[in-house]
């Protein structure tokens, strides 16, 4: 497959700004090459789908990229992803990305897809807040390791991922991710609400354990949270073990995790230095001492329900044990294990570990989680116990040890998390009831609430006759004065959860003295409206209260009392129109004590809308021209000029029509007959107001005068069939439903009244009223039902239509020798009489007039034969005109009858005999007719003969055979009624078998049939059986052989074959065996067929073939084996073996077998040849990856290995270093699988990765070496230790060089440049035999004659550099020998000393880094 690389030019932004419009680029499947990135970089949606990317090399920024889609490619990263700062869906499925990066998962990311990738773990993820959509399916994730928090996940799809089959895995991901309050989907499915209660315990600590990488062994008895806890003391013991102070034994979290409960950490240390300066202030030490001959001693504690391994005081058998402990202030309960018995002693730890300077400190810290699922600090009080508050609920709390230093850096920590603190049951405290116990006051429940968050807590009162109220306050009223008033108050938190019931009493209710509130005068202040005084009393039961109202006087200047108004309801009459009233008002008990007096005024009182209270139409009777008025009752001050509208009103729908009158009398006119008068009366008061509307309709309509009718108009032919109708002139009023009859006059004038059409005004003219005239009595009616008098019309006489007949129908069996007989419907004056003419109608439509047949009847003939029949009829009315000859329709065509016939069937109903048949019958066509010989199968007819006679053969043995006759008359071919004759049941005859034959070739492979002749009735199962017939000859029975067909095999070859039948009928009898022989069976030629090469065609793999043979008895077969190379050359690799092993040289070539069929007596067939498909390698692996050669500067090494795996191609090697061999290592090559030592790596750790590269570029899994230490060559701290004592030197190089305690000095031209050494020189290795010297930022090249003086003289000049530091020379070689140097006295001595008592100090890096390692180096050579 061909790969291609995309990389992304850097370039400036043509715009300032991002346009807002949508910008979408699709590339998928495209050839990137000939694409210009870089002009998309403004682009939110970017598509590169399927276009065999291995990377994507990003350099610009892509702003606003929102949407980036790189699926089915060959990606390996994404850190495209660090250049598009607003992407939020990023959609990498199917590509070969190995692990997970922090950076993608940048913050601002909603959706992140990585399906079918090649993903072990979730090593790398970064906890981010905006991630909604994880999905990582069909990777090859085992466990949760490494999983990061996403508070806004919604969503996270693991399928096909090992871990996804994990038992619980849907509880676990819930538990995993219990702070993304917005989890919907796991896998695609719905999380419900049973499982989010359900995974509660898979969070907290079983929840981190899973992050590490644990997952709960479920065929273990032990409890899952049980394992998380073990898994996790297991991993903290750990990262103690290497503390030289404390040694973590357990650590554990006991209470119980509610809001309010308090929780104890329980931590165990074993003291491994009890002289360290530790302060452990909430901790006590204590060393257990017992003596005992048992080779195993512990000791046990109670409290702590733990055995602990006590260790002797030494080695050499000591009988004497000991274990130091730090442990928790309190009293515990021990014994050891050595003494019988369940006697405890008691140890009191009151004395804590406490030390002003102190080397470590044992710090106490409790934290719990935040909504990001991280540990926030809660309490450092340095106490073992915290209690849990309501900040706390739904939190998982951590107490932590730390041990500090003295800077109060850890070396450790350990810790134990509880389960999630859950509300405390809800309570109240101190309820109380504030508000003094009298009528009017309001009481209120007063209470401390505690546990959780308060929800809608239910407080319930009780007064008298069990009066309920709800709510924190009781008002005291009337009813409760004498009664003890109970309070209820249920506790209830904000998740509904109910606590105890706490009840609290007031003492009886007092009564307050008589008093009025809130008084007030209620009601429209308008004249006829009645007003209320309302008033609140309060003094016990009310008794007569006094109430008087007031009205001002003008005259008087003063409220005067209204005659008899001493009631609470007042109705303001005319009187008080314009005035204001008042109320008087003394309380009274019912006891007859007197409150107060309290007066209330009103504004003046308005006067009343302007309303009528009645209205009615008076006056004589609603006729025409009489005169009505109206009559109304007014109210509401003084009436002005009100308005008034007549209208008149349909009675039917209610329609209203104006009449142009706005008095109060109206005379009626013509216009209101039949209606109704209606008037509409509108109010005006005296000062112009309005008041609304009133009508009144009348409850009769206006009468009319009497009904009458002044002429009648008749339309219409007046002609049999025709319609006439009238229009009459009526008046008096509206005309209702008048009478109107018809009459038929004679000659007489005598009537004879007539039917009407429904109307009444319309009629149709009958054949009966011909020569008539019509007379019309019409009957005014008003609508009302008032009929006036009658009007009567006589029409002209009534003429005739002309005469028609019609529905002419033919009746009667159309049938030869059948009468007909024609009908039809008469039409137009009196009928005198009919003609008839019948016809023929050939099958061709062709009609012809029947010869003598005009009657309305006709008898069919045998000349009808053949045709259809039809017949005309012409009408005659009585005066003898004529109508036109109308045509029945035609009958079907006549067919001829059929003939009749007998039969009988001859012969004898036995096999092989023949029958027939006898007919008798007139007029036959023996030609067609027909004859048909069956037997009944299943209730279904199976025919077997269609000829006059039939010969009954074996098959019809048992069978009931009928014979069917069906005639056809001669001439007419019409076909008679079928006849059906029976035969008696058929017998049959003996089993004989006859004309055995073998047929096929007598040849190996070949099959042989035999075949035979069967009489006697049904054949059952014959028997066939062969035999093999031996040279000698001997018949061998061939067992199975029981058919008709033999295969022939290599066993009957030379031998001949006999085949026998035994001839069975299907009763079972059996007739006599017949058989026959055939020749001698002779051989196959030699064939092979089925060649098929099975195994891998992979390198080092065995491939075997496979074949068949045929042709007698095989010899030795010929096989061989090729290797096809591409340009078609063949060469043999291997023969006379059927299995082949393939090797390195089959890599990329076809493999060919050939085999060559041989008999037993050598003869061969044809050759016939198999191939493999191209042989390809195994993947690239090395093993036994070494560095050989000598670790140290000068020398090469070499990376060397087991490659396996096709034709090495350009493997990788990668070299690093590290001054530790523990690490950090830092790449120094990535390209040979040498490397030359130089200087610089000098007491340094180098270790080398080999990565198998195949020829094809196919890459293997990455080995590494062992670190290798790199020493100094042999020579070097001889000669460095001489050169020190010679403090002058002269360096061979060109340019020469010469150095001193203080300067090097480059001897170029006569004097040479002289610099003075400092430790901002730096000296570097340039290659083999050339290094620079960097001093004053000039850089000076020197060389030398070969790599061992190089690499000396710059590890000389690196010294001298470090012994111009004072302080480096000073801390790493004494005090002594700094001075020696400084004064180029006793230098010798001063180093030889300094190689004693020399204090190593840490690398101080930068340009002193390499004299450091070159000063180091000098002093553990020389030590």
């Amino acid at each position: 497959m061909v790969t291609k690389v995309m990389k992304m030019k850097k370039r400036k932004p043509k715009f300032d700004h991002v346009q807002e419009r949508i910008k979408k680029a699709v590339f998928n499947g495209k050839d990137i090459s000939k694409i210009n990135v870089d002009e998309y970089f403004s682009y939110q949606y970017l598509y590169f789908r399927e276009m065999e990317l291995e990377s994507l090399d990003i350099y610009s920024t892509f702003p606003n990229l929102r949407v980036i889609d790189v699926s089915f490619n060959e990606l390996r990263s994404l850190r495209f992803l660090k250049h598009m700062p607003s992407i939020k869906y990023v959609t990498a499925t199917r590509n070969r990305i190995g692990r997970l990066e922090p950076y993608m998962f940048q913050e601002g990311i909603e959706a992140l897809s990585l399906g079918r990738n090649m993903i072990t773990n979730f090593e790398g993820a970064e906890t981010i807040s905006s991630l909604k959509m994880l999905t990582l399916s069909n990777n090859q994730i085992e466990h949760f390791g490494g999983y990061a928090t996403f508070t806004g996940l919604e969503s996270i799809d693991l399928r096909g991922n090992p871990v996804a089959d994990v038992q619980d895995f849907r509880l676990i991901a819930i538990g995993l991710n219990a702070h993304a309050k917005g989890l919907k989907l796991i896998n695609g499915t719905k999380v419900t609400r049973e499982e989010r209660e359900n995974a509660g315990p898979y969070g907290g600590k079983f929840a981190l354990c899973v992050k590490e990488g644990f997952l709960p062994d479920y065929t273990s008895d032990v409890d899952i949270k049980d394992q998380a806890a073990t898994y996790l003391m297991k991993k903290q013991k750990t990262n103690t073990y290497l503390s030289s102070v404390l040694e973590l034994i357990s650590i554990e979290l006991l209470g119980n995790t509610t809001e309010g409960s308090l929780l104890n950490l329980l931590p165990v240390f074993k003291v491994r230095d009890t002289s360290a300066k530790l302060c452990a202030p909430a901790f006590a030490m204590h060393t257990f001492k017992v003596e005992s001959n048992e080779e195993h001693v512990q000791v046990i504690i109670k409290q702590l329900d733990m055995a602990l391994e006590m260790e002797p005081l030494d080695d050499m058998g000591s009988n004497e044990y000991e274990l130091t402990l730090l442990l928790p202030i309190g009293e515990y309960e021990y014994k050891f294990s050595c003494y019988q018995g369940d006697d405890y002693e008691l140890l009191r730890l009151e004395t804590p570990v406490l030390c002003d300077q102190y080397d470590y400190f044992l710090n106490i810290t409790w934290l719990a989680t935040n909504d990001e699922g991280d540990f926030d600090i809660i309490d450092e009080d340095q106490s073992l116990a915290y209690r849990c508050s309501l900040p706390d609920v739904g939190c998982w709390i951590k107490g932590q040890l730390s041990l500090l230093d003295e800077q109060d850096e850890p070396y450790f920590h350990v810790f134990d998390i509880s389960e999630q603190i859950q509300h405390a049951k809800p309570g109240l405290v101190g309820l109380t009831i504030v508000g003094e116990p009298q009528e009017g006051v309001t009481l209120e429940a007063n209470g401390e609430y505690f546990g959780g968050i308060e929800g809608e807590s239910i407080i319930k009162w009780t007064g008298p006759n069990n009066k309920i109220i709800t709510g924190p306050r009781y008002p005291l009223e009337l009813a409760d004065v004498g009664a003890v008033i109970s309070v209820e108050y249920t506790p209830v938190r904000s998740d509904g959860l109910n606590g105890e019931v706490v009840v609290q009493k007031t003492r009886p209710i007092e009564a307050a003295p008589p008093s009025v509130n809130d008084i007030s005068i209620e009601g429209e202040l308008v004249e006829g409206e009645v007003l209320s005084l309302n008033y609140e009393y309060y003094g016990g039961e009310e008794g007569d209260s006094i109430i008087q109202w007031h009205r001002y006087s003008n005259k008087e200047g003063q409220y005067l009392p209204i005659e008899g108004a001493t009631k609470q309801e007042y109705k303001a009459t005319l009187e008080d129109v314009h005035k204001t009233l008042a109320v008087v008002f003394i309380p009274v008990s019912a006891s007859g004590i007197q409150g107060d007096e309290e007066m209330i005024e009103c504004k003046t009182i308005k006067p009343g809308f302007p309303t009528l209270q009645a209205l009615a139409i008076t006056g004589l009777k609603l006729e025409q021209d009489t005169v009505v008025f109206v009559e109304a009752s007014y109210f509401g001050g003084y009436e002005g000029k009100s308005e008034i509208q007549w209208y008149r009103v349909d009675p039917e729908d209610d329609s209203e029509e104006l009449i142009d009158n706005t008095q109060q009398l109206y005379k009626c006119r013509f216009d209101d007959l039949d209606h109704k008068l209606k008037v509409v009366y509108t109010p005006v008061r005296s000062d112009g107001e309005h008041g609304e509307s009133q009508h009144f309709i009348t409850e009769t309509v206006v009468s009319a005068g009497d009904p009458t009718c002044k002429g009648v108009t008749v339309d219409g032919a007046l002609v049999e069939d025709s319609v006439l109708s009238i229009e009459a002139q009526y008046s008096g009023g509206i005309e209702g439903d008048s009478e109107i009859q018809w009459f038929r006059l004679d000659d007489d004038e005598n009537r004879t009244e007539l039917k009407s059409l429904e109307d009444g005004y319309s009629y149709e003219v009958q054949t009966e009223d011909v020569g008539h005239k019509i007379l019309i009595n019409y009957i005014p009616v008003r609508r009302d039902g008032a009929k006036g008098e009658s009007f009567e019309y006589t029409t002209e006489t009534i003429a005739a239509a002309a005469p028609i007949i019609s529905n002419v129908i033919i009746s009667g069996e159309v049938a030869e020798y059948e009468k007909l007989r024609a009908a039809g419907d008469y039409h137009g004056g009196v009928e005198k009489e009919r003609r008839y003419q019948w016809y023929r109608i050939s099958p061709s439509g062709e009609r012809s007039a029947i010869e003598h047949a005009n009657r309305d009847a006709y008898i069919i003939d045998l000349d009808d034969i053949g045709y259809a029949i039809t017949v005309a009829v012409q009408p005659v009315r009585d005066d003898d005109v004529t109508g036109d000859w109308v045509f029945a329709d035609a009958t079907k065509m006549v067919e001829a009858n059929p003939p009749s016939v007998s039969a009988t069937i001859q012969g004898e109903p036995a096999e092989n005999a023949t029958l027939s048949l006898k007919i008798s019958g007139d007029d036959l066509d023996m030609e067609k007719t027909k004859t048909t010989w069956y037997y009944e199968l299943d209730g279904e007819r199976q025919t077997l003969s269609t000829e006059s006679t039939y010969d009954i053969t074996l098959e019809d043995i048992g069978k009931q055979i009928f014979c069917e006759l069906t005639p056809v008359r001669a001439e007419y071919d019409v076909v008679g009624e079928s006849i059906v004759l029976k035969v008696a049941s058929i017998e049959s005859g003996p089993p004989v078998a006859s004309n055995v034959v073998i047929h096929g070739e007598a040849q190996e492979t070949k099959s042989l049939t035999v075949t035979y002749d069967y009489e006697g009735g049904l054949e059952g199962s014959s028997k066939v059986q062969w035999y093999r017939v031996e040279s000698s000859g001997q018949e061998i029975e061939l067992k199975g052989e029981e058919d008709n067909s033999l295969n022939l095999t290599v066993s009957e070859v030379d031998c001949a074959i006999r085949a026998e039948i035994t001839p069975v009928r299907d009763d079972d009898e059996e007739g006599s065996p017949v058989s026959t022989t055939v020749d001698k069976v002779t051989g196959a030629d030699p064939v092979a067929s089925d060649l098929a090469i099975s195994g891998e065609p992979k390198q080092d793999q065995v491939i075997s073939a496979s074949y068949t043979y045929f042709g007698g008895k095989e010899g030795t077969s010929s096989v061989t084996w090729y290797s096809l190379s591409n340009d078609g050359q063949k060469s043999k690799v291997s023969e006379n073996d059927l299995r082949y092993q393939l090797k390195v040289d089959d890599i990329g070539k076809v493999v060919e077998v050939e085999i060559i069929p041989t008999r037993n007596d050598g003869v061969q067939g044809k050759p016939i040849v198999a191939k493999t498909n191209t042989v390809v390698p195994e993947a690239p692996v090395i093993s036994n990856v070494v560095v050989n050669g000598n670790p140290v500067v000068s020398d090469t090494l070499t990376v060397a290995g087991d490659y396996y795996g096709g034709v090495e191609g350009k493997s990788e090697f990668v070299w690093s270093s590290a001054e530790q061999y523990g690490g950090p290592y830092t790449t120094m090559s990535e390209s040979s699988d040498t490397l030359v030592l130089t200087p610089h790596l000098l007491s340094q750790f180098v270790k080398v990765s080999y990565t198998p590269v195949r020829e094809d570029g196919e890459k293997g899994e990455t080995a590494e070496t062992k670190a290798v230490e790199i020493k100094p060559h042999a020579s070097f701290s001889t000669d460095l230790t001489k050169a020190i004592g010679l403090v002058i030197n002269d360096i061979a190089c060109d340019p020469a060089i010469s150095l001193n305690n203080k300067q090097l000095i480059v001897k170029t031209g006569k004097k040479g440049d002289k610099y003075t050494l400092s430790s901002n020189m730096e000296v570097n290795v340039t290659n083999d035999t050339t290094f620079t010297l960097t001093v004053n930022n000039n850089t000076l090249s020197f060389s030398c004659n070969d790599r061992l003086q190089c690499y000396y003289n710059v590890c000389l000049i690196a010294l001298y550099i470090g012994f111009s530091d004072q302080n480096l020379v000073t801390n790493m070689y004494g005090k002594e020998f700094a001075t020696a140097w400084k004064k180029k006295k006793n230098v010798d001595a001063a180093f030889e000393e300094a190689t004693k008592s020399v204090m190593k100090i840490d690398n101080p890096g930068g340009n002193l880094s390499f004299p450091y390692t070159v000063m180091m180096m000098l002093l553990n050579e020389a030590m």
